[in-house]
């Protein structure tokens, strides 16, 4: 049983900031995080999975959130579930936070933005917090494998052993990587949306809607078998355009991933290092 000394949490308010206390104090938490034990252990007494009408978790809780329950969607899948509870452990821990907290499927997928309503804003802070929790930082750049090149196959391992859904935490994988790196998530060869490193600094040309390039290695192999990987150089064109400070390079590695269903994903990454512009 997990024990968490809740005074250290009273003069924190960011997600990451309270998220960080909680690895601090379990300083040998392991992989998949222990989100059931973890809840207990700051006083959500009960768990209950049972089919919600159009919710995919809810918090009950006294108005001081010194003690609550949660209950989670059983009719979602199994990564969802997860992402939920960390959601709903999320609104209970972040003090500006309500104590009663309905949150469907559309609350789970807030983006960032500049015009977010408060409620979206609250939303989004405990998808932050669910994200960290479940991938915390220093775990998840430790990870064998992550700091090498970026490889489709290391992700995958990662979602395995995090227990995250493969999207949750390819977002992750893009947002931690210290190496250029994009990530395109497409449907029957159209572009449902990317992510890129921070140090990726090229555009992705193939916008949401648009059909993944006709010349790419991934449009040639989108036939594959599923669960499947593939990788192989094309021209960066396919996916990047020019920059301002950095020079396009020749070829771009597309590590392919084919799912089920027509999805695919394609991570983009660079053989060489990039040259800036003199």
């Amino acid at each position: 049983m997990l024990n968490l000394d809740l005074i250290e949490f009273a003069d924190l308010v960011r997600p990451i900031q309270i998220v960080n206390e909680i690895i601090k104090q379990i300083p040998e938490i392991t992989i998949p995080v222990p989100l059931d034990d973890i809840a207990s252990a700051v006083g959500i007494g009960k768990i209950e999975y049972s089919p919600l009408d159009g919710f995919e978790g809810i918090l009950l809780a006294n108005k001081e959130k010194t003690k609550g329950g949660i209950l989670i969607n059983s009719n979602s899948r199994h990564h969802r579930q997860r992402f939920s509870l960390g959601h709903e452990l999320g609104h209970f821990m972040l003090p500006r936070h309500g104590h009663e907290m309905r949150c469907g499927i559309n609350d789970l997928k807030t983006s960032t933005g500049k015009q977010l309503s408060r409620k979206q804003k609250i939303e989004l802070e405990a998808n932050q917090f669910s994200a960290e929790l479940l991938m915390p930082k220093k775990h998840f750049k430790r990870y064998t494998g992550f700091n090498g090149s970026p490889s489709m196959q290391c992700l995958m391992n990662q979602a395995n052993d995090f227990d995250v859904s493969f999207e949750a935490c390819a977002q992750r994988y893009c947002a931690q990587h210290d190496e250029p790196v994009a990530i395109v998530f497409s449907h029957k060869g159209i572009v449902r949306y990317s992510c890129k490193s921070p140090d990726f600094p090229f555009w992705i040309n193939p916008s949401k809607g648009d059909p993944v390039p006709a010349f790419s290695f991934t449009k040639k192999v989108l036939n594959k078998p599923e669960n499947s990987i593939t990788s192989d150089c094309s021209i960066s064109t396919n996916w990047i355009g020019n920059d301002k400070y950095y020079e396009t390079p020749e070829d771009i590695i597309e590590d392919v991933y084919i799912l089920e269903n027509g999805y695919a994903t394609t991570m983009l990454s660079f053989e060489d290092e990039l040259e800036e512009k003199e």
